[in-house]
């Protein structure tokens, strides 16, 4: 009986494809077993830039969000009596004041057979849903991806200067390629250079 063999999934586990057909079924795990503990993850594709854009924040612009924070919490503990609400907006106010204070890491990204890497983390193309390549130079330069994690379910990666054809002729043989258009919440921090 002659086996089906999915390529896309041999493709995407970075095996190789040649000798298929005249392997039985213990030489090809003992292949597959070998793949796996040798084979190191060689990036197709990298490139290294910071995890975000970012914008110098001056003393101004702390104020203004730290105003905008009290009056916040001033206007729910006053008008809404709640206490609790106003103690939460103050502590997400502050941490968006922290957050803004903070430089980004210089990141490598890369593309492999395995996966999409983010420094030495790896994403698998079967956790990955589609991908977006949103490239409006010089404000917009990024690669999006859609995870099927709830938690992480979407990654944007900023490319920088790295050229962003090869990096779509790669990704569509893998992912769907589908548009993701911005949120509210990435529009305003762009807008506030967040």
């Amino acid at each position: 009986m002659e086996q089906i063999v999915n390529l896309k999934d041999k493709i995407k586990r970075g095996e190789k494809i040649e000798e298929i057909g005249n392997k039985t079924e213990g030489e090809k795990q003992a292949g597959e077993n070998q793949n796996r503990e040798i084979a190191p993850i060689k990036p197709l594709i990298e490139w290294e830039t910071l995890e975000y854009e970012y914008y110098p924040k001056s003393a101004d612009w702390y104020w203004g969000i730290a105003i905008v924070i009290l009056a916040l919490v001033f206007s729910v503990v006053y008008f809404f009596g709640n206490i609790i609400l106003g103690i939460l907006f103050f502590l997400l106010g502050f941490v968006v004041l922290l957050y803004g204070a903070r430089k980004p890491r210089l990141m490598k990204f890369s593309l492999t057979h395995q996966g999409l890497a983010i420094g030495e983390k790896l994403y698998p193309y079967e956790h990955l849903k589609s991908f977006w390549l949103d490239y409006k130079p010089p404000e917009r330069k990024e690669l999006i991806v859609i995870s099927k994690k709830i938690l992480m379910p979407k990654i944007v990666i900023p490319l920088a200067e790295t050229d962003p054809n090869p990096i779509r002729e790669f990704l569509v043989k893998i992912l769907k390629e589908e548009y993701q258009e911005p949120s509210l919440s990435e529009e305003i921090a762009r807008h506030l250079r967040f």
